[in-house]
């Protein structure tokens, strides 16, 4: 008899928690397909794979992520909704008034009471009945089908039969979350993301009714003048209180150094030539005006050094 070795790829990697990078796979559109991916490379964007096109959305901000969520969106009853397993996220900036683990949102949505941890008075917290699968309104288990859950893995659900609530349904352990507002449903939805590089993003298509990133790049600077204003194309940076921003600095010198921006406590690590770092600035810490860098390196500044800035407002 013949021996015959065969190797098989035995699985994909498996993503257990946010900000993972993910392995190689093929095809990688398929099997990212559902997810939120963070672009762990350049700028941090997050893009949002919808299931029933295998195509990415760009999720800026709050207000475009709703516009997402009402786009690809699908309507679901309240009996199908009940057969999918709730999960539990927990972030400061999503209010959690009575300390239960269940956010004050997503306690109104699954008709509990947000300003008690224990919603059915009887003795269990609602935190962790939720975590175990029974029932924060009542006695025993929460009946749920894993199978109809799986089904709807990645998929955003409207509950079109109560308010119009927006549940996503993580592909990670295929339990729905609660999304909320726009502005929530982006800080859910990016907590669940999974990290990708950039030569991986791209090669899963972008919609062709899905926005884009806005980048402007600058050229390159001298910095032996010490502290400066940002110039853009001859522009000095005006920056609006109400954009996010993402900043990346390249170094594109020949000697290692820090920068820092004034004004938005910015402050890069030690950069090596070739080295780049980008710094997330979040919308509302932002005031409309200018902004100077400055050179903070005790390297002999004769020898001069160059830098690269990308600027991203998102």
């Amino acid at each position: 008899m013949n021996n015959k070795l065969s190797m098989f790829l035995a699985g994909l990697a498996l993503f257990l928690s946010p900000g993972l990078v993910m392995a190689q796979s093929a095809p990688l559109a398929v099997t990212v397909n559902g997810r939120v991916l963070i672009n762990v490379d350049q700028r941090g964007e997050a893009w949002y794979v919808w299931p029933k096109s295998v195509q990415r959305y760009y999720l800026a901000n709050g207000q475009i992520t709703l516009g997402v969520m009402q786009k690809t969106g699908q309507k679901t009853t309240n009996t199908d909704l009940a057969k999918i397993k709730i999960g539990i996220i927990k972030d400061s900036r999503l209010p959690d008034a009575d300390i239960d683990g269940i956010w004050d949102g997503q306690e109104t949505a699954l008709g509990m009471n947000p300003n008690s941890g224990d919603s059915d008075n009887d003795g269990y917290a609602d935190g962790t009945e939720i975590a175990n699968n029974y029932s924060p309104l009542g006695a025993g288990k929460m009946i749920t089908d894993d199978n109809f859950a799986k089904s709807k893995a990645g998929y955003i659900l409207l509950q079109y039969q109560n308010h119009g609530e927006a549940w996503y349904v993580w592909p990670a352990d295929n339990k729905r979350y609660y999304l909320g507002t726009g502005e929530q449903a982006f800080i859910v939805l990016t907590r669940l993301g999974l990290g990708i590089t950039n030569s991986d993003l791209l090669k899963v298509p972008i919609a062709a009714d899905s926005g884009t990133p806005t980048v402007i790049t600058t050229e390159s600077v001298d910095i032996l003048a010490g502290e400066y204003l940002i110039y853009l194309k001859n522009d000095r940076i005006l920056i609006g209180r109400n954009k996010n921003l993402a900043i990346t600095f390249t170094n594109k010198g020949n000697q290692p150094h820090r920068l820092i921006i004034t004004g938005l406590d910015v402050l890069t690590e030690q950069l090596h030539p070739g080295q780049k770092q980008t710094i997330l600035i979040p919308a509302g810490y932002l005031h409309s005006g200018n902004y100077t860098v400055e050179e903070l390196t005790e390297t002999d500044r004769s020898k001069g050094m160059l830098f690269n800035f990308t600027i991203q407002i998102i």
